[in-house]
């Protein structure tokens, strides 16, 4: 991930001369609003100053400016509900939260770190794990068919020490394993490596209970089979996973006005190999949607001329964006905010600033669940060939 470091330092730097130019403003606009304390547009514009601060000081590590960001922004919303003139207290309680933003950035870019990434060296091999030499052949076939490598370890102490140095691309364990090795303890172990939540893992087994069932999701597996294995389901299971991890295979539309929170989720998702596509201005939001046909959306609440909640009520109400994800990325962590991201449709809702982590593994888990749910919409349950409406959506397109 050398290459988001890179890019992470360069929007800080950028970040870090924004900044400055927000303090300047909202000076400014303390100034004037001494002046004329009846002036609601000032206070607005204050409004949007501080909005700016609280979604990003905790990006690049000033968590402190976005707490005082967030009680700026409020402030200035309770001057605007009241519609009266602000009064002196109120007026200090602002110029007094500037102080503290000014001295939050000199304080914390002293002891800042830039977060890091950590992501294990991966491999284009299976990593079978089973002591039994005909599974092995067996598995090298039917891997090679699938223009898939496979590497063969005999037990849990070799594929340990494998993923450890060079995390497979999948990984297939077969119980028993010799010298009575735990395989749900193996797969536990395997996940709790660096990126060792990207591998799909997938379990055989010669006995299968119901605590064997709960075992393998306890430990992290994403398939549990019972031999006698129908190969090929297997094989198309573990297909399916891979698939999951080609995150270019995925087209994200991104509603977000602040050019410099647009620019971090760009480059964050970009790192991560999603194709992504950003929109400032919500009224071009159906070309976007027609042009981009995007298979996830992001969505600013606070937007000019109409908010994310809008955009998403405008979705649900078209079938074809049925099953689209939509998550919501806002400053707004109140209560109200929560129910209605789930009123208009939202699939989550995230509160900015959102650690990199956490909005790369939402947007993973949101896509994989639609591809999932797409999957079983546009085939029949029992031929698994297209229906009839999926298939002239492929001749159309």
């Amino acid at each position: 991930m050398q290459v988001w470091q890179e890019t992470f330092n360069e929007l800080k730097s950028q970040y870090m001369l924004k900044s400055t130019e927000k303090v300047g403003l909202i000076t400014e606009g303390l100034r004037l609003l001494a002046k004329t304390p009846g002036d609601f547009a000032i206070v607005k514009d204050l409004m949007r100053q501080f909005h700016w601060l609280a979604g990003s000081g905790g990006i690049y590590g000033f968590p402190q400016v976005t707490k005082l960001g967030l009680h700026g922004e409020r402030l200035c919303d309770e001057i605007i509900q009241e519609a009266n003139p602000v009064s002196r207290e109120e007026w200090e309680k602002l110029r007094a939260l500037l102080e503290s933003v000014s001295s939050a950035f000199e304080i914390e870019d002293q002891r800042n770190t830039v977060p890091r990434m950590i992501i294990a060296q991966k491999t284009n091999e299976i990593l079978v794990v089973d002591d039994d030499e005909n599974h092995a052949i067996l598995l090298t076939r039917l891997l090679d068919e699938n223009r898939l490598s496979m590497r063969h370890v005999v037990n849990a102490e070799e594929a340990l020490r494998f993923s450890k140095t060079h995390m497979p691309a999948g990984i297939i364990v077969i119980l028993p394993l010799p010298d009575d090795a735990n395989g749900y303890e193996l797969v536990e172990r395997i996940r709790a490596l660096p990126g060792g939540q990207d591998p799909p893992i997938l379990v055989i087994s010669s006995k299968i209970g119901f605590l064997d069932k709960v075992q393998a999701i306890h430990c992290g597996a994403d398939g549990l089979f019972e031999e006698p294995v129908d190969w090929d389901t297997l094989m198309s299971r573990m297909r399916y996973l891979l698939d999951r991890n080609k995150p270019g295979l995925y087209r994200i539309l991104s509603v977000e006005d602040d050019p410099d929170q647009a620019a971090f989720i760009k480059a964050l998702l970009e790192s991560a190999g999603y194709r992504v596509h950003m929109l400032e201005d919500p009224q071009y939001f159906e070309e976007a949607l027609l042009a981009i046909q995007p298979d996830l959306v992001l969505l600013d609440i606070m937007l000019p001329g109409i908010s994310g909640f809008e955009l998403a009520k405008y979705l649900r109400q078209h079938e074809r964006y049925a099953t689209l994800p939509i998550l919501f990325l806002s400053t707004q962590n109140a209560l109200d905010a929560h129910i209605e991201s789930a009123r208009s449709g939202g699939d989550d809702h995230l509160v900015k600033p959102i650690a990199p982590q956490l909005l790369l593994s939402a947007v993973a888990s949101r896509l994989e669940r639609a591809r999932l749910v797409n999957s079983l919409l546009h085939r029949d349950g029992l031929t698994k060939l297209l229906t009839h409406a999926a298939f002239m959506d492929e001749a159309d397109g």
